[in-house]
């Protein structure tokens, strides 16, 4: 739990959520450099800030915020009913570094059960599972950055699959590009579209 609550710290600190600045950006969030409260901010001040948050996450007691959910509490983590209504044709999945939370866990548990086709690019959330939920937010001292820590440990029942510590990966990579993204063009989306397209040709013949 400690590792997995340190790797979001990290990442908070280098992707910040809507609104929390981080240690190097906090400038250009508030618009105003005499008004951030990093302005001032000496290296020295910015590391002791990290360093302070690693000690804390460190030291913490691994049965700290350690508990084991139910249905009752969480009726997430119960046995799904299927529909009523099945659809039972190709399924074809989207995937980027913004796939996270639960997204990533849909993608997780369908690729496992090898309902889809995926494309596009690794999901940013983990396939085995996250640190989610409620959160405790913490304020540096120096920098006064606000971070927000997950509480919750969530794992995915998806054995078997090769890459520990990665997200779900794609059965055709299509990388994301800038210049694609400022002429409107969906190479993710157009691919899909062609898949399906020679998919419903294959089932007319």
């Amino acid at each position: 739990m400690r590792k997995h609550l340190m790797l979001a710290v990290l990442i908070t600190l280098i992707n910040p959520p809507s609104g929390v600045a981080s240690l190097q950006s906090a400038k250009d969030v508030a618009g105003n450099q005499s008004s951030s409260a990093t302005s001032n901010l000496t290296s020295a001040e910015a590391q002791a800030d990290f360093d302070l948050m690693r000690k804390a996450l460190e030291e913490a007691h691994t049965g700290l915020y350690r508990f084991t959910t139910t249905a009752k509490l969480h009726p997430g983590v119960a046995e799904q009913p299927p529909g009523k209504y099945l659809f039972m044709g190709k399924v074809f999945v989207l995937i980027d570094g913004g796939t996270f939370s639960t997204a990533a866990d849909f993608c997780a548990v369908t690729h496992h059960l090898k309902r889809a086709t995926f494309i596009g690019e690794e999901t940013g959330g983990g396939y085995y599972g996250n640190n989610s939920g409620m959160q405790t937010v913490v304020t540096l001292p120096n920098s006064k950055t606000q971070i927000r820590v997950p509480m919750y440990e969530y794992w995915n029942a998806v054995p078997g699959y090769d890459g520990k510590r990665r997200g779900t990966r794609p059965d055709h990579l299509v990388e994301t590009k800038a210049a694609n993204l400022l002429r409107g063009v969906d190479e993710q989306l157009e691919l899909a579209m062609k898949l399906a397209d020679q998919t419903q040709s294959q089932e007319k013949k």
